[in-house]
């Protein structure tokens, strides 16, 4: 249990630095959805480097293949409407959303495929509430939600939450490597569907924008390193962790958030030029109330 827990963190520590980048990004010069994630798909190819390694083999069962193909092809969508959800909205209407809504719909999920057998104990269900609440209450301001925001948050969560069981399901038939790979292919093949839209072929292939961005465009494949760090540490965790936990590693998103608020504070207080952090007293409370959920939801967890 501990190492995928530890494993889980890992990633949410880096997805942390992924996600103040990201929003540093999309509000400058790489400000399209799509061609973010067209590049964040296409450089899933690296994956197929192992390829020649002898670490591909094809599953036996056609489910499991279609499974990897759709949770690859899940992740990409789920990052498009992230990203278009941040663009359209503040980032404290749409994070809620995700933090609160992925852990449930896989929850409700790993039920569903499980056929009800797959299911938390009192224990686990108790940690698995407090970090969710944790989550949400970290980053939610009443005043900034909207039903509409929420909806455009619920999708994305939704299709995280499909990935990963899916990517489970792949995980549970075949080792760690051949998995990711078949999972990364679905990634790459719908990412270049982005190339459909002539708006998409003009931004990804302009060499000269990319040259006098380059700066940007520096930042931009320096953060999907770590992006794709963050993801393998994450599909690594998934393949540890017991089917009726797969929803413990979403709900475990809190530790990211409590990452991003640490980094944006520090940030903010530095170079608040480049992101500001509302640091107020109430603010402050919320967090600390939000960071004390998540810390014993993770000593619930832990001990039991």
């Amino acid at each position: 249990m501990i190492n995928w827990l530890l494993v889980s963190i890992g990633a949410y520590f880096l997805l942390a630095i992924v996600s103040l980048v990201d929003k540093f990004l999309l509000g400058g010069s790489l400000s399209n959805p799509k061609v973010y994630a067209f590049y964040v798909g296409v450089l899933g190819s690296l994956a197929f480097l192992l390829i020649p390694l002898g670490f591909f083999v094809l599953p036996a069962s056609l489910f499991v293949l279609a499974a990897a193909l759709l949770s690859g092809s899940c992740q990409i969508m789920g990052i498009y409407f992230y990203f278009d959800s941040l663009k359209k909205f503040e980032t404290s209407r749409i994070i809620p959303a995700i933090g609160g809504l992925q852990p449930l719909f896989a929850f409700a999920l790993i039920w569903f495929f499980g056929g009800g057998r797959e299911t938390l104990d009192a224990w686990q269900a108790t940690a698995f509430i407090l970090m969710v609440a944790g989550s949400v209450a970290i980053v939610f301001d009443p005043k900034a939600w909207s039903f509409k925001s929420a909806k455009f948050g619920a999708l994305a969560a939704f299709l995280f939450a499909l990935a990963v069981v899916l990517a489970k399901f792949v995980y549970s038939d075949l080792p760690f490597f051949p998995g990711f790979i078949l999972i990364s292919i679905g990634s790459v093949f719908t990412s270049l569907l982005f190339l459909v839209s002539k708006e998409v072929r003009k931004e990804a292939f302009l060499v000269k924008d990319l040259e006098r961005k380059a700066k940007t465009t520096t930042l931009f494949f320096s953060n999907q390193v770590l992006g794709a760090s963050a993801f393998v540490l994450q599909s690594y965790a998934v393949s540890l962790a017991p089917f009726a936990l797969v929803a413990m590693i979403n709900a475990l998103a809190g530790v990211q958030y409590i990452f991003l608020f640490l980094f944006s504070t520090l940030i903010s207080v530095y170079f608040p030029k480049l992101i500001k952090e509302n640091i107020s007293r109430h603010a402050i409370l919320q967090k600390c109330a939000a960071i004390i959920l998540i810390a014993s939801g993770l000593l619930v967890f832990a001990l039991k």
